[in-house]
């Protein structure tokens, strides 16, 4: 009798995805996947759930979206947020009239906090000089 084929599970290729491919996170949820021997990267858009590897485009699961939902996962547990969007927050904080500040509700001030405290987690190696300059003027 022969026995059944073993296929990995999602979670292993979420796994393998995280480890091996070369992944970079783009703007508004987007990420690029390029596996070691592949030439070319899929695009993922968390925001429209859609892929451009062949499950994707068939409206399938793939672990390319896992993969890329598990990192998104991980960002929201530091607290951190896109650095173009902490920027844009902090952008208009820094225009407000102080009074105003303090009466913000607790889910602004959160959201504040939040891209205040990205900034400062991702500073060197997303926010340039000319990033934090623009931020103070």
């Amino acid at each position: 009798m022969a026995s059944a084929k073993s296929y990995p599970t999602l979670e292993e290729r979420v796994q393998e995805v995280l480890e091996s491919y070369e992944i970079k996170e783009l703007p508004d949820g987007i990420f690029t996947m390029k596996a070691p021997s592949a030439q070319e990267a899929y695009t993922v858009n968390t925001r429209t759930g859609q892929c451009t590897c062949p499950a994707g485009q068939k409206g399938k699961p793939c672990k390319h979206m896992a993969a890329a939902k598990e990192l998104l996962k991980q960002k929201e547990e530091k607290h951190e947020m896109e650095p173009r969007e902490a920027m844009r927050i902090l952008g208009w904080v820094v225009k407000q009239d102080p009074e105003r500040l303090l009466d913000l509700s607790s889910k602004q001030e959160a959201k504040v906090f939040k891209a205040l405290a990205t900034i400062l987690l991702r500073c060197y190696e997303h926010v340039t000089k000319q990033e934090l300059e623009k931020l103070l003027e």
